[in-house]
Parts: structure tokens; sequence; C-alpha cells
């Protein structure tokens, strides 16, 4: 299996838009991007006949506003809980957008959520799948599936 970043941004706009009523735009990210963004991490596993891998490394500004969609609330009224828990809930919803194309018996696992940071997500150990950046309103967010093990 080898999709293209194309479909991972239609996966990735699927749980978007139910969320957001907004589609993301294909985005290649600017060298200085990490140096203009805050960014969080939410990854979760899919464990079955192979084992996968999904996170979302998405902007602390996009962050805020999918957690303020999901708790019906400003963005100026979330807790730092309700962050994290969006973040850990998004990276659930997408990863049950890709466990539903692949073959197989497979569970997805709990999802960890990072703190803030300001550089680059590198994750050794792993083949990547498929890989997209997304845009909106220049804040942006990436989506990775990985092949973590193969049995």
């Amino acid at each position: 299996m080898n999709p293209s970043s194309d479909y991972m941004l239609g996966l990735l706009n699927k749980v978007w838009s139910s969320l957001m009523d907004e589609e993301l735009r294909s985005h290649i990210p600017a060298e200085d991007m990490f140096d203009n963004h805050t960014f969080r991490t939410a990854g979760v596993t899919i464990l079955g006949p192979e084992q996968y891998a999904v996170f979302i490394d998405c902007s602390e500004q996009l962050v805020v506003r999918i957690a303020a969609s999901m708790f019906d609330t400003s963005i100026d009224g979330l807790s730092n809980e309700e962050i994290v828990d969006a973040l850990g809930e998004f990276v659930n919803m997408v990863a049950g957008e890709i466990e539903g194309t692949l073959i197989g018996n497979f569970q997805i696992g709990i999802p960890v959520v990072s703190k803030s940071r300001k550089h680059k997500l590198n994750i050794p150990s792993s083949h990547i799948l498929m890989d997209c950046w997304a845009i909106d309103d220049s804040a942006p967010i990436r989506a990775l599936f990985l092949l973590t093990e193969a049995r």
C-alpha cells in the first residue's frame, strides 16, 4: 500500500471538515516554518497483521481551533487538558479513517500527545507510507502514516 499525499489529504479533510465545516489545502512548508509556529504532535498505533502509526503534527493555532470546535466553546475558554484531549481525539479520528481502508483485523491504540515545541518532528525506524502537509489560514498541519513493523 503506497497511497499518495492527495489520498491522505482526503482522509485528513474528511475529519477536518466534519469539525470545522471547511477544508484544508495542500501545502509545501517553508524552511522557516518552525521559526514562525509552535507545534503539538499526537500519535496513535494501528495494530493488526502489520503495525502502523499515525501522527498529526499540528500548529498550536489549529490545535486550539480543533479543541474549541470539539468542546463548542471559545478559544479563550479552553484549558490545556481540553486542548490535549481534542488533539488526541483528532488523531484517533484520522486513524479510524485509515484503519477503515486496511485489510484485516486492526485495533487502534491509545493516543499520545506532546507538549508544544518549535522544532521538526523526526521519527526513526519506520517506513513512511503517506506524508501530507496542509494549511488553513497560514497555519500548517502534517499527517503521517507509517509502517512501523511488518509481521
